[in-house]
């Protein structure tokens, strides 16, 4: 795939289909979204999974394909979120609020992005955080979450 095509592309990683890349791009001028390329239909055509949270993000599959977890880039208010994405519509929930830098009483500087990882069973999530003041990987129980969103 021929990437300097103009479209901020970043953050790619293949899907669970061959030849297929899920990648951040703003491929269809609306700011950045969820985006898979298939190298059968290079180097243009491009479909649309999903705007996600809108922003930059790093995006990971569920083992089970249904849905995308993906964060943002941190915001003006110094938080970063993380969403999951319905594969089979697009719609993108965020359920997570992450601070991006310690507390600005701290010696160092301490940024972290929240890069989240599936367990192999799609039970639950990790995400890297500093939301504590510290380097940490928090593990999240997906069970609540889906639960939440099957209620909406």
């Amino acid at each position: 795939v021929y990437w300097d095509c103009g479209k901020g592309v970043t953050h790619q990683m293949w899907t669970r289909e061959p030849g297929e890349i899920l990648l951040d791009a703003g491929w269809f001028d609306e700011g950045n979204s969820a985006v898979i390329v298939s190298d059968a239909a290079c180097p243009h055509p491009a479909r649309q999974v999903s705007k996600g949270l809108g922003l930059i993000s790093h995006m990971i599959h569920s083992p089970d394909g249904k849905w995308i977890a993906t964060d943002s880039y941190p915001q003006e208010d110094g938080f970063q979120y993380l969403g999951l994405i319905e594969t089979a519509t697009g719609v993108c929930t965020q359920v997570g609020r992450f601070r991006h830098r310690c507390a600005p009483n701290r010696d160092e500087e301490l940024r972290c992005d929240l890069h989240p990882r599936w367990s192999r069973d799609g039970q639950f999530l990790t995400v890297d955080t500093i939301h504590e003041d510290k380097r940490n990987i928090f593990m999240l129980d997906t069970a609540p979450v889906f639960d939440a969103i099957a209620k909406k």
